[in-house]
């Protein structure tokens, strides 16, 4: 039986998924799986995917007549499929350092009692652009050392494509509820709230960033705008506590549920935004640097609008 499952939701990927599956290939960890979903390509993918798959029994390809599902609902039909103990998910345009898997795994095991827990592990990225030339060093940094609920509530610390994950979390948080826009963020907020997190400060993949993923603002509008992209809370942030509030609510402890509850009406459409920018800047459980940076987003907010 295999340790590890890795799961890559692929969609007209071809100009970078060769570089990722070789990375996966190269691991120094070997005894893993990869489940590939193609979500209806129109490119080479499916073919570049076939190929592998030929040279490699490893490489399994999912094949159903679903159609195409979106990113979420791709990877959850990934994690549905998936038997191992520990998963993992694949981007298809990033780069894997060799040790990526072994350093993941380690690290897990080291939690106590991980087999009957949700646990999480995840590292950090080098910043690179679309030839793999790196412009930063370091993705997240040491903002993950921080936990809780409320870190994780104004920010996305754990990056999908960078993280190892247990069957704990599996069952608690799968499948998706209605609405989810980010699966990684959704298993993250499932996670802080009923299971144990682990951050690896290194870097241990390269995380691209292309004319399809990044975005090039050069005039003053633009330039706010993706400031506030990155200094607010967005609206698929919202939507996921949402639905993380709606099905796991009953389940908190009393001070995450009162976390949760006041953070809807913070961000309810109903408030005001200066009654939203004084609810937020009141409640001390919140950290400093989130709510002056939710402050900053909604000086912002209006800015653009």
């Amino acid at each position: 039986m295999v340790d590890i499952d890795i799961l890559l939701a692929t969609c007209n990927g071809e100009a970078y998924i060769h570089d990722q599956l070789n990375s996966i290939i190269r691991q120094t960890f070997t005894n893993w799986r990869l489940l590939v979903r193609d979500d209806c390509s129109i490119d080479e993918t499916p073919t570049i995917l076939e190929e592998y798959a030929a040279q490699d029994d490893r490489i399994r390809l999912i094949s159903d007549n679903k159609g195409r599902l979106g990113s979420v609902r791709n990877f959850e039909e990934l994690v549905l499929r998936s038997s191992a103990d520990l998963l993992l998910f694949s981007d298809q345009d990033d780069v894997w350092f060799p040790y990526k898997i072994l350093v993941l795994k380690t690290a897990l095991e080291k939690v106590p009692d991980w087999k009957r827990t949700p646990v999480i592990v995840h590292g950090d990225a080098m910043l690179a652009d679309e030839r793999l030339n790196v412009l930063r060093t370091t993705f997240v940094g040491s903002r993950p050392c921080k936990t809780g609920l409320a870190t994780m509530l104004c920010s996305g610390y754990v990056q999908g494509s960078n993280m190892l994950f247990n069957r704990m979390l599996v069952e608690r948080a799968v499948p998706f509820p209605s609405g989810i826009h980010m699966h990684d963020y959704y298993l993250a907020l499932v996670n802080e709230a009923f299971g144990v997190r682990r951050y690896v400060s290194r870097p241990l993949m390269y995380y691209r960033l292309h004319a399809r993923n990044q975005m090039g603002a050069v005039l003053l509008r633009g330039i706010i705008h993706k400031l506030y992209r990155k200094l607010t809370i967005t609206n698929e942030n919202i939507s996921d506590v949402r639905a993380f509030h709606e099905h796991f609510g009953a389940s908190l402890n009393a001070g995450d549920r009162k976390l949760i509850d006041d953070f809807m009406k913070m961000v309810s459409p109903d408030v005001q935004v200066l009654q939203k920018l004084h609810l937020f800047l009141a409640h001390p459980f919140f950290p400093l640097i989130h709510r002056l940076r939710y402050a900053l987003g909604m000086i912002m907010q209006r800015i653009v609008e």
